[in-house]
């Protein structure tokens, strides 16, 4: 638990960019595992109202989230380098 009041929401390995993903309140930071220097960070809007990230598939390149409300959401990985292009 952090003192700033911000909890982690998940942290997913991702296998084929040799890659780390933090959920860390609304942001997910990415992050070289040899390292930990944060590559790139980017707030997500499905980590709002207690969403959290529960898995990444390297299959489809998709992350998962776990929505409030229950429900399993999508989210292209490679979203999160599209800004940094």
């Amino acid at each position: 638990m952090m003192d700033s009041g911000v909890s982690l929401s998940g942290i997913m390995a991702d296998w084929g960019r040799q890659l780390i993903y933090e959920a860390v309140g609304k942001t997910i930071r990415v992050v070289a595992p040899d390292t930990r220097e944060v590559l790139q960070q980017l707030d997500v809007a499905l980590l709002d109202s207690n969403g959290r990230l529960a898995g990444h598939d390297p299959i489809s390149d998709n992350l998962y989230f776990l929505a409030s409300d229950g429900q399993i959401r999508l989210w292209p990985a490679n979203a999160l380098f599209a800004t940094s292009e």
